[in-house]
Formats: C-alpha cells, sequence, structure tokens
C-alpha cells in the first residue's frame, strides 16, 4: 500500500470530465424508497434550485461539461442522474432500478444517450 508521501505515489492529474445533470424542476419527496426519504418534511424547492445550479456551475467553472437531461413529469427522482447509467469509453450500462417509483427512468435515460450519439448502449431493464 502506498500514501501520498511515498515517492511510488503517482499524484493525480487533473483532467477535464463529463457530467450528465438533470434538473429539479420537478424534484419533491413524494414517497419514501430509502431512510432519508421522508414525505412528511417539505422540499424547499428553491433550496434545491439553487444548489443544483451552483453544482452545475461549479463543474463549468472547473473546465468540465455538463450536459442536462430534461427532467420527466412524474419522475422527481431524475434529478439523480448519476444513477440512470454507468458510461465508460461510450458504452453504456443503463440502471435497472430496484424500485418501482423509479423504474420509468431507466428507459429516459437510454433515450437520452440513443438521442446524443451513443452507439454501443445495454439496457438491462
Amino acid at each position: 500500500m502506498t500514501s501520498a508521501s511515498t515517492p511510488s505515489a503517482r499524484p493525480r492529474e487533473q483532467r477535464p470530465r463529463r457530467y450528465l445533470m438533470c434538473g429539479p424542476s420537478h424534484f419533491e419527496v413524494v414517497y419514501a424508497i430509502n431512510p432519508w426519504m421522508d414525505p412528511r418534511k417539505p422540499v424547499d424547492a428553491g433550496l434545491a434550485v439553487l444548489q443544483w445550479e451552483r453544482l452545475r456551475d461549479l463543474y463549468r467553472e472547473l473546465g468540465h461539461t455538463v450536459e442536462l437531461i430534461e427532467p420527466v413529469p412524474g419522475l422527481p427522482d431524475m434529478v439523480y442522474a448519476a444513477n440512470g447509467a454507468t458510461v465508460v469509453g461510450g458504452r453504456v450500462l443503463g440502471a435497472r432500478f430496484r424500485n418501482a417509483e423509479r423504474v420509468a427512468e431507466g428507459s429516459a435515460y437510454m433515450d437520452y444517450f440513443r438521442v446524443n450519439g451513443f452507439t454501443e448502449l445495454h439496457d438491462v431493464q
């Protein structure tokens, strides 16, 4: 095991990355599928938008590319775009959501990748 102070440790190189984000225009907590979700606690929509915009802007300021997927009404958790697929070397492995509330997100994300020129798609739905 090496550490940052070990001479053989290679420093990490900063390189631009590409992120897919989904705006929080439909974000709300109307069901609970994990311990952090409580429909009885109101969502501060204004704060959610502000935080999302800050994150998007920070990624761009750091030189990263941010692409946007259009949010779909009725799919409030699409804002968690990192869950939609894994993309490595242009190959897309679509998500298979366990919870019924999120299943429709899978096809929404795969449609995005198809429309945006990704040709090697693996849908596990």
